[in-house]
């Protein structure tokens, strides 16, 4: 929970002295892969996101864009920070990469809890196109680096990833 509220005020902060900030939302889909010894199973669902971004400006074509999403689907809700490097390609088109943490929101699977791992560290690549200075789309993917499963579960082999993409609009104040 220290790590969740530390990320949150972090970027919060950021995006108040933001050179842009915005809101943003669209389709979100997980998804998760998990294993074991003699077992395998994925999953995919498909729901949907909001948040806040805010931009900065490096260097001419290159800007950092950290941002707050609440994801959510059938069974499992999640906060994703986004911490991108844009680098636009024109003034309308950029492509994305950085890390991205994810909270997982959701209910511990049941006897899971000390092996359960609801913070999640990855890495995300996407594009994005404005049509106008205020309004534009975006797709990034992420993927999990760390795992889901910790402990004792994970020193007898067991593994969870959950992967995410995300499709959406936004809309920018400044």
């Amino acid at each position: 929970m220290k790590k969740l509220l530390f990320a949150v005020a972090f970027v919060a902060a950021g995006l108040a002295n933001a050179q842009s900030f915005g809101l943003t939302g669209g389709v979100a889909v997980f998804n998760a892969k998990a294993e074991a010894p003699g077992y395998s199973e994925s999953d995919s669902q498909t729901g949907g996101y909001v948040g806040f971004f805010g931009e900065f400006n490096l260097d001419g074509s290159l800007n950092i864009a950290p941002g707050i999403n609440y994801l959510f689907a059938e069974d499992t809700n999640a906060l994703q920070i986004p911490v991108m490097l844009k680098y636009y390609v024109d003034p309308k088109f950029n492509l994305a990469f950085g890390p991205q943490l994810m909270f997982d929101l959701a209910e511990v699977p049941a006897g899971m809890d000390q092996y359960y791992n609801r913070f999640n560290f990855g890495l995300a690549l996407g594009a994005g196109y404005n049509f106008t200075q205020a309004f534009g789309v975006e797709a990034r993917y992420g993927f999990q680096l760390n795992d889901h499963i910790k402990g004792a579960a994970k020193d007898a082999g067991a593994s969870a990833k959950i992967n995410t993409l995300n499709v959406g609009l936004n809309y920018k104040f400044k």
